[in-house]
């Protein structure tokens, strides 16, 4: 991966694997595979997500108990892997309901940002947090978070993370960019999972049948 320009890794922390009983966390596995990729020179960005099935019966949290819940572990995460993780990402992408289950929520997961980028900082406030990688360049959810991610970056280093998946070259993002206006926004971190796409544009949705390519 190095040979081909790659830096970064970006991998899940879930919260159920971490912690499989309410107060027992156990990081070895993942520590041990980030030890390997730090000392083969990759940087890593830790993925904070998905239910748990004691505290949200595996749905994303929602409510205050459940958001604190959400908040011990992350900040267990970051004590536990802080000297090999270089960035947090609190979620993935949070406005699709495979991921932000039963339904996404805009407002929930803007306070469950608030909520876990506020209480990494308190702990360590050079703490670099991502918000989730959104599926698509969705601009009605990116309206609802990115008041909260401008007010949270006078508090400490945050980005939007976006997901812009597309049929057209990956360079094509750039004017879905500038019509959500984040490229006109000074200072304003983007992090986006970009590729071309390997699959034709009639493929059929992940509902349907499954086609040979």
């Amino acid at each position: 991966a190095q040979h081909m320009g790659f830096r970064w890794l970006r991998t899940d922390i879930a919260w159920r694997s971490v912690e499989p009983q309410p107060g027992a966390f156990d990081f070895r596995g993942l520590r041990g595979a980030f030890v390997l990729a730090r000392e083969r020179g990759f940087r890593i960005l830790g993925i904070l997500d998905y239910g748990h099935p004691v505290y949200t019966d595996m749905k994303a949290p929602s409510d205050a108990r459940q958001r604190a819940a959400f908040s011990r572990y992350a900040r267990r995460a970051q004590e536990e892997l802080q000297d090999w993780v270089a960035a947090w990402e609190v979620w993935n992408e949070p406005n699709h309901p495979r991921f932000w289950a039963p339904t996404p929520d805009v407002e929930a997961y803007a306070v469950l940002l608030r909520e876990v980028a506020t209480s990494l900082w308190r702990a360590q406030p050079r703490t670099l947090v991502v918000s989730g990688g959104l599926s698509t360049v969705d601009r009605k959810f990116l309206h609802g978070i990115v008041p909260t991610v401008e007010d949270l970056a006078k508090s400490g280093s945050i980005g939007v993370g976006i997901h812009p998946y597309r049929w057209t070259p990956p360079e094509t993002v750039v004017n879905d960019l500038e019509a959500a206006g984040l490229l006109s926004k000074q200072g304003q971190k983007i992090y986006g999972r970009l590729g071309y796409a390997s699959a034709r544009k009639d493929m059929p949705s992940k509902e349907g049948p499954a086609k040979k390519i």
